[in-house]
């Protein structure tokens, strides 16, 4: 791997570490958590990881819509289009580099919340951004795997029907997935609203305080 693809991931992995030790050493963080949770326990944490790995990034990595996602961006002529522009990052080395900086990543945020929470289960909101976490790098991982100049080309009759394939299945489970279904069942009883309502009322209480 070429010295300015190092720093490049070095600098992507230290924000990173940067931004989840704030979590720790925050003044009012850290107030919160010695109030709330003052037997933070490492035992806890290392159970936790563990827990996480099993129950929701292995599943995550095996989720057959994650791969028909990378069916997508890998038959899709416009991303071929754009990663033979941007052909850098294509040696193991590199892609590597990437994987380390991508999973330590989302280890630190897993254990930055297990440790603030001092629980084996994370909170469901914090796990919506871990997800977002691993979600934005699978699909760089996809487009990194790309080879910038490939040496077969796929049939254009083959490449429309595999793409349009997996599109529409794709499409298909989105929709009747667990979560989007519970959102519009929020959406069409009114939950929504009244959490709508009650947010507004959070931040107008603050806006008095402040």
């Amino acid at each position: 791997m070429k010295n300015s693809d190092w720093k490049v991931w070095l600098t992507v992995w230290a924000a990173s570490a940067i931004g989840f030790l704030m979590v720790f050493v925050a003044p009012g963080n850290f107030v919160r958590m010695d109030v709330t949770n003052p037997h933070r326990s490492y035992s806890i944490l290392i159970w936790g990881l563990l827990h996480t790995i099993h129950h929701h990034i292995l599943p995550w990595c095996l989720d057959f819509k994650h791969w028909l996602l990378a069916i997508v961006l890998w038959f899709d002529p416009g991303v071929a289009s754009v990663r033979a522009k941007y052909s850098g990052m294509s040696s193991f080395r590199a892609i590597s580099g990437f994987v380390l900086v991508w999973i330590s990543s989302i280890m630190m945020a897993v254990g930055a919340a297990i440790w603030s929470q001092s629980k084996i289960e994370i909170d469901g909101r914090t796990l919506d951004f871990i997800y977002g976490v691993f979600l934005m790098g699978w699909i760089a991982l996809i487009f990194l795997l790309i080879r910038p100049h490939p040496r077969f080309s796929v049939h254009p009759a083959h490449r429309v029907t595999t793409l349009s394939s997996a599109l529409f299945l794709l499409s298909v489970l989105v929709a009747t997935s667990d979560n989007t279904v519970a959102s519009m069942s929020d959406i069409i009883s009114g939950r929504a609203r009244s959490w709508s309502a009650e947010l507004n009322m959070r931040f107008a209480v603050l806006k008095t305080v402040g």
